[in-house]
């Protein structure tokens, strides 16, 4: 596995336990990337299966794989500047992840904005669509997603409420996990926390806003998600000259 992709599952990692990740809305809006607890667009344009999708050829092809290893890179120095995390205190762990959550939002609307030139407008839209099916119900905090479907601010604040539970829930299942403990357990019920988010939140919609989100994301797009984690572009093909790099299980930063 590449330092690249290795850095990304860190910062999925790191973010999604962090508070930060759900209920931090500076500005009474989210900014892209990983504070949102999924992937920007910046990342989404360096997979193969999405540049298949918008149809991202020749010069645009290669800015957009350009503006990916950057945002990649920028990304990895982020990370790697908080290496002594588990030694934080509580206190300091709080500091370090606002500092992290106002570069990576920086550095997310700087990579966005290189993609956003780099592509046309119907690559433009179609990649808007494939980022908010990406994020689910948390594209409802998107101020454009928002504006669109004119939530209202009780529908709003209910919204709020519904990620706010489900990160007391998070925080809750991750501290009472044992060092050690299954993963294959510990992922299946985050999945049915996030699954039952999503439906709770969905559920908050009228009919008429469910249609205008059905008509917003457009086409279903299944994103294999397991490409970010592979080789460039998410072939999986730079294992063997990687200095033992993908020879087993990769270790997780430290929480």
């Amino acid at each position: 596995m590449k330092r690249s992709h290795r850095i990304v599952l860190a910062a999925l990692c790191l973010m999604a336990m962090s508070p930060l990740a759900e209920a931090q809305r500076p500005g009474g809006g989210r900014g892209p990337g990983f504070g949102r607890g999924q992937i920007n667009i910046a990342v989404l344009v360096g997979l193969e299966q999405v540049q298949k999708e918008i149809g991202a050829e020749g010069d645009t092809l290669a800015k957009l794989n350009e503006a990916s290893e950057k945002h990649r890179n920028q990304m990895g120095e982020v990370f790697e500047a908080v290496s002594n995390f588990r030694n934080m205190s509580e206190e300091e762990r709080e500091s370090t992840r606002e500092k992290m959550q106002e570069k990576m939002t920086a550095l997310n609307k700087e990579a966005e904005a290189a993609v956003r030139e780099a592509v046309s407008e119907s690559q433009w839209t179609r990649l808007q669509q494939i980022s908010w099916q990406s994020l689910g119900a948390r594209a409802l905090r998107e101020n454009e997603v928002a504006k669109a479907l004119t939530l209202t601010e009780e529908q709003q604040t209910q919204i709020e409420s519904a990620f706010e539970d489900a990160e007391a829930a998070r925080r809750e299942m991750f501290s009472s996990r044992r060092p050690g403990g299954n993963f294959r357990e510990a992922a299946e019920k985050m999945q049915e926390l996030q699954s039952k988010t999503e439906e709770n939140v969905m559920a908050i919609l009228t009919a008429d806003q469910k249609t205008q989100w059905s008509e917003l994301t457009g086409e279903k797009f299944e994103l294999d998600r397991s490409a970010l984690f592979r080789g460039s572009n998410g072939r999986g093909g730079d294992r063997g000259n990687n200095n033992g790099e993908g020879r087993g299980p990769q270790r997780r930063p430290p929480m």
